[in-house]
């Protein structure tokens, strides 16, 4: 195994530039392994340009190299969010630009968590969810089901004048 950085993203396979090595050639392009792959499905999570990576090579071949995850190191380092504590409670992912899902599994209950960078928020905490923005909700339909309304409005923009009884 060698460490090595992502030098560019082609479409046969990962450039990368080999660290610390006897390796001084270009490398052949780099397949990724992945959690899980198949036919149309897994996890697909790709590294960036300029990313570390921990690099194999099938048969102990250098011209077959197979990335097997990436590291952070003292310039690349972990989401904020992350959970770094002994109890290990939470996954997080973060995209490059702030996108996130947070899997909690703390006693108790836990929770799933999703947010964009513009801070839409979608919480779901046992039987709870809740959906949280600082702008607007559009859709040409909104349907709920099983919830107790005392009124209604009758349309779903602009003003909309005296509520209405919810059986309408």
């Amino acid at each position: 195994m060698v460490y090595a950085k992502v030098r560019a993203i082609n479409s046969d396979g990962l450039e990368l530039d080999y660290l610390s090595t006897s390796i001084d050639a270009p490398s052949a392009p780099a397949r990724m392994a992945a959690p899980m792959a198949g036919n149309g499905r897994g996890a697909f999570f790709m590294p960036e340009v300029g990313d570390e990576v921990v690099v194999g090579f099938e048969m102990g071949d250098v011209n077959r190299p197979v990335i097997l995850g990436a590291l952070w190191n003292d310039r690349d380092q972990p989401p904020a969010s992350a959970d770094n504590s002994p109890t290990n409670n939470t996954r997080t992912i973060v995209s490059r630009s702030g996108h996130q899902i947070t899997l909690d599994d703390s006693p108790g209950g836990g929770s799933i968590l999703i947010r964009t960078a513009g801070n839409f928020e979608i919480h779901i905490a046992g039987d709870q969810l809740s959906i949280k923005t600082t702008g607007n909700i559009a859709s040409t339909r909104i349907f709920l089901d099983g919830v107790s309304w005392n009124h209604i409005h009758p349309s779903g923009t602009g003003p909309t004048g005296t509520p209405q009884s919810a059986s309408v």
